[in-house]
């Protein structure tokens, strides 16, 4: 070290560190071992962490055929009643999250789409219609009015209308 090599020589150590670019509060710092990696993303000892043989033990259990339709909500209760407790529900889940198995745990429940509404066509006038509701602004604040509009889908057109100083029971003018 260039500071501990300059103080062999008889420089002090306020300006060997002046001349390296440092402080002499770093360079005892650095001295005395208090500078820890105290960064937020550092390596940390974690004293109560699942032991690795219990982690295999969760997932063994977890995959065998009695409880392989079933998620760990309904496990754990379970294996309380046989007496045998491996971790508490949220650890459970947390373990088959990182092995990538909290997925649909049923061979029959597979992931499936929803089927679309109905879609509504109208080949001429009169045969469909819709409804709007748009709140107009009064001079009170938080007060409406609501006007109510019935459309033709097919053309477009306005079929009615209505403005009212209260909202209607349901939504409908």
């Amino acid at each position: 070290m260039l500071i501990e090599e300059a103080r062999e020589n008889g420089a002090r150590y306020g300006k060997a560190c002046e001349v390296v670019g440092i402080s002499l509060r770093t360079l005892q710092r650095w001295k005395q071992g208090w500078l820890k990696d105290r960064r937020k993303g550092s390596s940390k000892a974690v004293t109560r962490k699942v032991p690795q043989e219990t982690r295999e033990e969760i997932i063994s259990t977890c995959n065998e055929p009695r409880f392989r339709d079933l998620t760990p909500y309904e496990i754990i209760p379970q294996l309380l009643t046989e007496g045998r407790y491996l971790a508490s529900e949220s650890t459970v889940y947390r373990i088959l999250r990182e092995a990538d198995q909290v997925h649909h745990r049923s061979e029959l429940r597979i992931g499936h789409r929803h089927a679309k509404p109905p879609e509504r066509k109208a080949t001429g006038p009169n045969q469909v219609y819709t409804w709007d509701i748009t709140y107009m602004g009064r001079t009170i604040r938080g007060l409406f009015y609501y006007a109510y509009v019935v459309k033709d889908i097919f053309d477009k057109s306005i079929v009615g209308w209505a403005v009212h100083e209260e909202g209607q029971e349901g939504g409908r003018p």
